[in-house]
């Protein structure tokens, strides 16, 4: 692939070629960029030739984030930015990238990069880690332009609750998707709890306005959400939480997407939790019957699938490897952030992160009417009289309130 005089036409394999992931890779980055547009001059990125920058953008900065993610979950602690509270670690790293990316320029300076250069401008290459930053488009008055969502195998709700809780005020997410919770009595202080099976649940902010959806009719486990949007133009987002043992085949997972495809109706689909479902796609170093269903099905559906196979979900032990047990599938979501966080929480999955570009409807807070009392017209009389007692003497306990309140 070296290039130093940068004038290779064909970057790509051709078709049947011995590297079709790379392939795929390098097509995904043209199609990428070819479809940013350059705002102020209504123009869209050369995504061909700028290819070789930008594969140097992702090549170099994909492994040194790694790093610091790994150094990050064991000693590293980053100091506080200055006037910005809050900032998590990942979110640090991105502001810290952004600032080399920096530029002014008139608009003709700005048209010859787009037309004739190689190297995408800075508002193209550093577009997507707004997704990472959880904020909006700086270009837009919309402040809620994005969705965190969390999956998470616990292993059992109930002794993760307490962990769970502590953990999310740190940074709270938006939704939870729960796989493996073994109970239906699923709480979280600041959240609503959706629970459609004894083994998954999704919990929703109070402030999101959301739907619960009437599950798939399959034995697989699952419980579906809907998040609606903020205006019936906008696209709605489906969630569904998922829960497949080991033993079970997933013989209805075609029916479970096409089901969920058709309620969508083109809007936004995500599917995301434990499939215990093998496959060299995401992994592993052998593809399983199960493992291969999932795969096909997501292919012939168009799924896009967002794991990082060098990130694993599930931590291994003395007999087992590091695997990726958990899948994040998506459908009529272009622009999304994976990631998996360090915490497990004493389970042994991580938490997973995805957040997607989502307007959303805020849920409207209601006012409480509070009615006048006018202390002029109680019957103290009638009060005293139920409570055995006269106005001016010690009432008996209160739990003859209730007497009273029934009278009333």
């Amino acid at each position: 692939m070296y290039d130093p005089e940068r004038n290779r036409a064909v970057w790509q394999e051709p078709p049947g070629g011995s590297n079709g992931t790379m392939a795929d890779d390098v097509r995904c980055l043209v199609e990428q960029y070819a479809n940013f547009t350059v705002r102020e001059l209504n123009l869209t990125i050369d995504g061909m030739s700028t290819l070789p920058e930008n594969i140097l953008d992702n090549m170099v900065i994909a492994p040194i984030y790694e790093a610091y993610r790994e150094a990050h979950a064991s000693s590293l602690k980053e100091h506080t930015i200055h006037h910005i509270d809050g900032t998590a670690f990942n979110q640090v790293f991105f502001l810290s990238y952004a600032l080399g990316l920096c530029e002014n320029m008139d608009k003709t300076a700005l048209r010859d990069m787009v037309l004739e250069g190689r190297v995408s401008p800075a508002s193209a290459r550093g577009d997507q880690n707004r997704l990472k930053m959880a904020v909006p488009n700086h270009r837009t008055t919309n402040t809620l332009s994005t969705l965190r969502i969390w999956q998470w195998n616990c292993r059992s709700y109930r002794p993760r609750y307490a962990s769970l809780q502590e953990f999310v005020k740190q940074d709270p997410p938006d939704l939870i998707a729960l796989q493996e919770t073994n109970t239906e009595n699923v709480r979280l202080l600041g959240y609503n709890a959706h629970v459609q099976t004894k083994r998954t649940a999704i919990l929703t902010k109070k402030n999101l306005t959301v739907q619960e959806l009437e599950p798939v009719n399959t034995p697989i486990e699952h419980t579906v959400i809907e998040v609606i949007p903020e205006r019936k133009s906008h696209k709605s987002l489906i969630i569904a939480s998922v829960y497949s043992p080991p033993k079970d085949q997933l013989p209805d997972f075609d029916l479970l997407v096409r089901e969920l495809k058709k309620r969508a109706d083109g809007h936004q689909v995500v599917i995301m939790g434990d499939f215990n479902a093998p496959h060299t796609a995401w992994g592993y170093h052998i593809t399983t019957k199960k493992g291969a269903r999932v795969h096909d099905t997501a292919q012939q559906h168009r799924l896009t699938l967002w794991n990082d196979p060098l990130q694993t979900t599930r931590v291994g032990n003395s007999v087992s490897r590091d695997t990726n047990l958990d899948l994040t599938f998506t459908l009529n979501v272009r622009s999304a952030e994976w990631d998996r966080l360090p915490e497990t929480l004493g389970s042994d999955h991580h938490i997973i992160q995805l957040t997607v570009a989502h307007t959303r409807k805020p849920a409207r807070i209601g006012t409480a009417q509070i009615t006048e009392v006018n202390v002029a017209l109680m019957n103290f009389n009638k009060f005293g009289k139920i409570f055995g007692c006269a106005p001016g003497t010690p009432m008996n306990p209160i739990r003859k309130c209730t007497v009273w309140m029934k009278h009333e």
